[in-house]
């Protein structure tokens, strides 16, 4: 009876604190990596320019940003009066990389578009991919990762959009995850799904100025490789719900 009472405490014991690292260092779909603390935050642009041309605010714009959002962690939002494509993939799977964490985009239409971004914080320059990635290209990524003696397509490499002086800048993700929340698993499945990367993600290079976060200059090559500048200044959102205490992730 001593044995099986021990037993069953250590269990859950154990269990609870499984479910308490994974709720504060690795929510379930949500990113883990920290986001630049100096840019979270809601944004209202000021400013917006394409190839060097003004383009003034008006809410039929088809180029134009409406808004933008940097979050808690890595994911840079903004809202573009066009529509996109839906992921109905409901952030499915188990994705290790937080680039193929995509809950924030589940549903999501009306132009709101999510880009991932790696942050070269020594010259301020954020390396943006988008986050949304054609239903049939992730059903086909998480099979294989459910099947694994499933034959696999052979990938194109990835671009290297990124100079190699600003990868060693950024390091490694998954040396960025806490290390209560690091696994073998988690070592082998970030270098998996960045192996499958075959360069087809639409991405941005923007430059970042900012004194304290209030005041957001963003300069650089657009997805479309077109020249833009933003000019954001942040605001301030009343909600109905007063926010939560109880927060998942340590950012």
């Amino acid at each position: 009876m001593t044995l099986k009472t021990a037993a069953i405490g250590i269990f859950l014991v154990l269990l609870f604190w499984v479910q308490w690292v994974n709720f504060r260092y690795d929510p379930y779909k949500q990113p883990a990596q920290k986001g630049l603390s100096e840019l979270r935050g809601n944004y209202a642009v000021t400013e917006f320019r394409l190839n060097n041309q003004l383009v003034p605010e008006s809410p039929s714009d088809t180029v134009r940003w409406q808004e933008a959002t940097f979050e808690n962690w890595s994911t840079l939002t903004f809202k573009v009066n066009r529509p996109t494509p839906l992921d109905l993939s409901n952030g499915g799977g188990s994705p290790m990389r937080d680039l193929n964490r995509t809950f924030e985009l589940t549903g999501v239409g009306g132009g709101q578009r999510m880009f991932y971004y790696d942050a070269d914080s020594t010259n301020h320059v954020l390396y943006l991919q988008d986050k949304y990635r054609p239903q049939s290209d992730r059903s086909e990524r998480l099979s294989a990762d459910l099947v694994r003696d499933k034959p696999k397509k052979k990938q194109k490499p990835a671009a290297d959009w990124i100079p190699a002086d600003a990868r060693a800048r950024i390091g490694d993700e998954d040396a960025k995850i806490d290390a209560l929340a690091r696994s073998t698993r988690r070592t082998k499945g970030i270098k998996s799904e960045a192996d499958r990367e075959d360069g087809t993600r639409k991405h941005m290079v923007l430059h970042y100025q900012t004194t304290d976060g209030s005041h957001v200059v963003l300069t650089g090559v657009s997805e479309t490789n077109d020249s833009i500048r933003v000019v954001l200044d942040r605001v301030q959102r009343n909600y109905a719900l007063s926010k939560s205490t109880l927060n998942a992730g340590a950012y």
